[in-house]
């Protein structure tokens, strides 16, 4: 990974934080951080995204600014062989990592790695909202998604 990343705002590390926390229970983030090599990472029962949005701000300001330990979670969390038998859940994981990563000109292939893109967005996507691809990652059943889906369209 390249020295001169920038370091990620605060949104994008809240955002990050929402897509670990849906998709994993607490004792799944704490081994999500110990397979990324950080074994003292251990979930103290609190709020899952708020947890990991802790850590990952300190993280980053013990690392001089720099995302680098963040993103070996990340590139942990999408990593393929975590989403055997789950093609749909891992590309929507992929997906949404991806929509935060673009703003600093990085993807992560569905290879599990990780690449600078070249281009940086400036602004969101029009494709789907942040509510919804919130919903989509929490694997609903389908009677609930089927039903709940008509209510991301409406305007509020």
């Amino acid at each position: 990974m390249t020295t001169d990343l920038p370091p990620l705002s605060a949104q994008a590390i809240d955002a990050l934080s929402q897509i670990v926390g849906n998709q994993h229970s607490g004792s799944e983030i704490t081994r999500l951080f110990q397979r990324s090599g950080f074994p003292d990472v251990v979930h103290d029962g609190s709020t899952k995204w708020r947890f990991v949005a802790v850590v990952f701000d300190q993280m980053q300001r013990t690392e001089g600014n720099k995302p680098h330990r963040i993103l070996k979670v990340i590139k942990t969390m999408c990593h393929p062989e975590g989403y055997i038998g789950m093609r749909e859940r891992f590309e929507k994981v992929l997906k949404a990592v991806n929509d935060v990563l673009e703003f600093y000109g990085l993807q992560i292939h569905d290879d599990g790695s990780l690449k600078k893109t070249g281009e940086r967005a400036s602004t969101v996507r029009q494709e789907r909202s942040h509510d919804e691809t919130a919903f989509d990652l929490r694997d609903f059943h389908p009677q609930i998604v089927s039903h709940g889906r008509d209510h991301f369209g409406r305007e509020a």
